[in-house]
């Protein structure tokens, strides 16, 4: 192969996007990680917007400490499964794809306000109780919805090719697949929320928060 096809093949944008294809679940990890370091910061900035963010943030806290361990569950549920719930919705959208990037940015923002507001407020303290009620279900259920989101963003882009070249939008056998595997996303967001409320109720009286 000469070296002007070989520049050609790197340049003409097809080698580029199939690096980003295969690499897409790290892309949207870095995105999530982008969203926590911009809502930590955000915490900080006196604007009115950023303040409201700051009370959301205290009333979350604060009604964690005072609600049971169902309640909390069920919370938690909630807003995993919103997510989920989304990143199923863009996909079926034959222009779901850049939508779906921005839901990483969007719950890591969530974390981000979050433990910067108790790492501002309560210092080393806050950062232990994120330590121990909020980070432990946390784990599991956004390495699922990462997963989730990579595999909505194929099924999107895989439809949409399908319908520009007339061939129709969804195959049975690849829906029943997609969903296959969003069902079982779900089934690890019920667990995760499930240990939330655990370790909120075994460790939340360990701070004065």
């Amino acid at each position: 192969m000469s070296k002007s096809k070989l520049n050609y093949k790197v340049y003409n944008g097809k080698a580029l996007k199939r690096i980003f294809e295969n690499s897409r679940i790290f892309f949207l990890t870095i995105l999530f990680a982008a969203g926590i370091i911009f809502g930590a910061v955000m915490i900080d900035n006196p604007s009115d917007l950023f303040s409201e963010v700051k009370q959301i943030a205290v009333s979350f806290v604060q009604n964690r400490a005072e609600k049971g361990i169902g309640e909390n569950f069920f919370d938690s549920l909630k807003i995993c499964m919103s997510f989920n719930i989304l990143s199923v919705f863009f996909g079926f959208s034959l222009i779901g794809y850049p939508f779906i990037m921005w839901l990483p940015v969007l719950r890591g923002l969530g974390f981000g306000v979050l433990s910067g507001y108790m790492y501002s407020v309560y210092k080393l303290t806050g950062l232990g109780y994120c330590v121990l009620t909020v980070y432990p279900g946390a784990v599991v259920s956004v390495f699922a919805f990462l997963i989730a989101c990579n595999d909505s963003c194929e099924y999107s882009k895989n439809a949409f090719a399908k319908a520009v070249k007339g061939r129709g939008q969804f195959e049975k056998g690849e829906t029943k697949y997609f969903l296959t595997r969003q069902i079982l996303f779900a089934a690890i967001c019920i667990l995760s929320s499930a240990t939330d409320a655990v370790f909120t109720a075994l460790f939340t009286g360990f701070f004065e928060i």
